[in-house]
């Protein structure tokens, strides 16, 4: 009979590895009567987004870290039977992002966070993010890219024959996406995360040194992370004019890095300053993403085509041209709008200053 690690706010503590040990278990947040009412079909899975999480006044580092981790579990595991049961393509992209905001806050708490169980999940969530953004990819592809091009010129028909090996392609992604996020390689993922969670691994093998890193009050290492953050970013956007297509892509995941920090520690600081300051950071980071659309167009139609494999026909083969053809143009127009985003962007002051 299995058991469930339910969300509660009683503070009790769980020995999540006596319990590993005794019975199967599943990570969830929904409450009982939610469980219920959905199963009577009185409501519905629908995606959810990561929000803000909760920093109490005078948190030490330690649970700022610990805050992060759970608030990324929750994000995830909120979203994991919506892509598994409804096959919802907001639930996908809620799921991926959930692991990448993970992955981030492994990286930005630093070394004195860092061990060897936290590494294994940081790495599985690597992995589990690639294997779901291949789905993911395609989705962005049918439906926000391939449909700019196909009202730019509805009557080509080599576009219907790639509109159509492109949604077979996808519907089998699609498959292997639902059954990876119901699988007990996924389930375990989420189980090792809530146990890490729940009995601060972080503290297995640490020394004085990592624990007065713990003690430290979470604005003052809020500080200091943003303004790391801010400078890698800086760092990549030196001469900035003659960045080649690799360095604006490196250029635009450090500013994803940085807005992530930003959202983490954005508690712990004046919400007028962080909401104008997050503002101009998604700003910039639509058109960074607008400008990868290409990258992105290219490698989902080099997908679709080994996926026709032997079906390859001529008129699949120039849409695939046309489409790529049709991005491409784009980039330079793109990239003229990104670099006046990320000016705007580098003039303000941060809010982890003011």
């Amino acid at each position: 009979m299995s058991q469930e690690i339910e969300s509660r706010t009683s503070g009790h503590s769980v020995d999540l590895r006596r319990l590993l040990q005794e019975a199967p278990l599943t990570v969830a947040f929904e409450s009982k009567v939610e469980r219920n009412l959905r199963a009577s079909g009185k409501t519905s899975m629908v995606a959810s987004k990561a929000g803000r999480a909760v920093l109490p006044l005078g948190a030490s580092a330690e649970d700022a870290f610990r805050i992060s981790l759970m608030h990324c579990l929750r994000h995830i595991a909120q979203n994991a039977p919506v892509v598994s049961e409804v096959r919802d393509v907001e639930g996908l992209h809620q799921l991926r992002v959930g692991l990448r905001r993970l992955r981030a806050v492994l990286e930005i708490f630093g070394e004195d966070f860092k061990n060897k169980t936290l590494e294994k999940i940081r790495t599985q969530a690597k992995k589990l993010g690639n294997a779901f953004g291949n789905t993911r990819d395609l989705d962005v592809f049918a439906l926000e890219l391939l449909p700019k091009v196909e009202a730019t010129a509805p009557d080509k028909t080599c576009l219907t024959e790639l509109r159509k090996h492109l949604e077979a392609a996808r519907r089998e992604s699609w498959s292997h996406c639902a059954a990876l996020a119901s699988s007990p390689e996924f389930e375990q993922f989420l189980l090792d995360l809530a146990a890490a969670a729940e009995i601060r691994i972080w503290r297995q093998g640490a020394g004085p040194p990592q624990f007065a890193a713990f003690a430290r009050p979470a604005e003052e290492f809020a500080r200091e992370a943003l303004s790391r953050s801010n400078r890698k970013a800086r760092k990549r956007a030196r001469h900035l004019s003659k960045l080649d297509s690799g360095q604006r892509h490196r250029l635009r995941i450090a500013l994803k890095k940085l807005r992530y920090t930003a959202e983490f520690f954005a508690p712990l600081f004046s919400q007028k300053h962080v909401t104008k300051y997050l503002k101009k950071i998604c700003a910039a980071q639509d058109v960074f993403g607008a400008m990868n659309d290409a990258a992105t167009a290219s490698h989902i139609l080099n997908t679709v085509l080994e996926h026709a494999s032997s079906e390859q026909s001529a008129a699949l083969r120039e849409g695939a041209a046309f489409v790529e053809g049709w991005h491409l143009a784009r980039i330079e127009p793109a990239w003229r709008e990104a670099k006046a985003h990320w000016k705007r962007l580098e003039k303000s002051k941060p809010f982890w200053a003011e």
